[in-house]
C-alpha cells in the first residue's frame, strides 16, 4: 500500500488530451470524496466543487465567454473572437470540476482568509491524484478566468467574504494515443533545509 501512494504521487500528470467521451458519474464521487478528506484548521472544510458535464458546460461556456469579452480592451470583432475561443475551453474535456473556497463559514472559529485557501488547495491536490489512481486524466488550470465576475455570480460566491475561485479541474479518459507530458525528478535538496 505505501509502495502504491508513493507511485500515484511519482506518477501523477496534468493531462491536456482527454478523449471527448463521458466519465463515470461514480469515478467523479470518488474523486471528489478523496478531496473532502483533505485537512483543514477548525475544520471549516472550505472546498466547494461545482461539477459541469455533458450540456451542463454550456452554463460555464457562457460565463467564461462573457468575462473575457468583458475583459478584452480592444474592438467589438477582437472582444467577439476573444469570447469564442474562451467559450470553447468549456468543451476541452467531458467534466469540468470548478474549485473555489468559501471562507470563513464556520459557526464556531474560523483561521485567517489564506488557511481556508490553503485547505482548498490540499483538497486539490487529493482531487489530482485520486483522478489519477482512478486511470483518468486530469489538469488544473487557473489563468484570469478565474476572477471573472460572470463565473462567479454562475457560482453564486460571497466575493465580499472572501470567496475565492482557486481554478478548473478538467476531467476525462486520457487519450491512448497522446503522448504522455514528461517531468524530471525534482532535486529535493534543492527546497529543503534541514536544522538539527
Amino acid at each position: 500500500m505505501t509502495a502504491e501512494i508513493y507511485k500515484n504521487i511519482t506518477e501523477r500528470r496534468s493531462i491536456t488530451k482527454v478523449l471527448d467521451e463521458p466519465v463515470e458519474r461514480t469515478a467523479i464521487e470518488r474523486i471528489l470524496t478523496a478531496a473532502c478528506w483533505a485537512p483543514s484548521h477548525y475544520r471549516t472544510y472550505p472546498w466547494r466543487f461545482t461539477v459541469f458535464e455533458g450540456e451542463g458546460r454550456h452554463a460555464l461556456a457562457e460565463a467564461m465567454a462573457m468575462g473575457a469579452a468583458d475583459r478584452h480592451d480592444g474592438s467589438p470583432s477582437e472582444k467577439e473572437e476573444k469570447a469564442a475561443m474562451m467559450y470553447q475551453k468549456a468543451f476541452r474535456a467531458p467534466v469540468i470540476i470548478t474549485v473555489h473556497a468559501a471562507v470563513g463559514r464556520s459557526k464556531f472559529k474560523n483561521p485567517p482568509t489564506w488557511e481556508d485557501i490553503a485547505a482548498t488547495c490540499a483538497a486539490s491536490q487529493n482531487l489530482l491524484l485520486a483522478a489519477s489512481a482512478e486511470g483518468l486524466g486530469a489538469i488544473w488550470r487557473t489563468g484570469d478566468v478565474v476572477n471573472y465576475p460572470t463565473v462567479q455570480e454562475l457560482l453564486k460566491l460571497d466575493v465580499q467574504a472572501g470567496d475565492t475561485i482557486l481554478g478548473y479541474v478538467y476531467v476525462g479518459h486520457p487519450d491512448p494515443e497522446a503522448d504522455q507530458p514528461l517531468r524530471p525528478a525534482p532535486k529535493v535538496n534543492d527546497f529543503v533545509t534541514y536544522i538539527s
